[in-house]
């Protein structure tokens, strides 16, 4: 189980590929893997993520008491590169997951930035405030913007060269420097 959190892909892959047939025979625990399957399911390799969402859906099937469980883990692969990812992952939160589950909606809204454009309307039910009944969404900030600068030009070379150490050394915004 430890081999999932790899780092080198093709252990990732070996582990995940090596799970699902241990769960397909029926020896997996399901609450084994839950937790260790966090850095399979936001693998950058397609078929790994995918692999570790079908042993999610194995584990769902298996168990009723899993379905939250499921539901949850399979918010990381929400951040996954891949649309077919986030799409199967998607599927499997609308199959287990229950929408007045408030961890669950916390963890969609976290990754509702990081899923593609293609599956935004599957993911407005899910985005939904309980107390006001509208949509959290990415287009509405929940603070106001800050009024915009107007962004000077360095008067010098050694005034741009200030400004950029300035703006490495301090991790603020790069409109400084601009």
């Amino acid at each position: 189980l430890g081999l999932l959190a790899s780092r080198i892909p093709p252990t990732q892959s070996f582990a995940v590929d090596a799970l699902l047939a241990i769960a397909r025979s029926g020896k997996l625990p399901d609450s084994a893997s839950m937790q260790l399957l966090a850095p399979a399911l936001q693998a950058k390799a397609k078929k790994t993520a995918l692999g570790a969402l079908k042993l999610l859906r194995l584990s769902a099937d298996k168990t009723k008491d899993m379905n939250a469980s499921s539901a949850l883990a399979a918010t990381h692969a929400l951040c996954s590169e891949h649309a077919d990812v986030q799409s199967a992952a998607m599927d499997l939160i609308e199959k287990f997951g229950a929408k007045d589950d408030p961890a669950l909606r916390t963890a969609i809204t976290d990754t509702a930035s990081q899923v593609s454009a293609s599956l935004r309307k599957r993911l407005e039910p899910w985005l939904q405030s309980e107390d006001a009944g509208a949509p959290l969404t990415d287009d509405e900030p929940a603070m106001p913007a800050a009024a915009p600068q107007a962004i000077l030009p360095a008067a010098d070379l050694d005034e741009a060269i200030r400004l950029l150490t300035a703006a490495i050394e301090d991790f603020g915004s790069g409109d400084d420097f601009e």
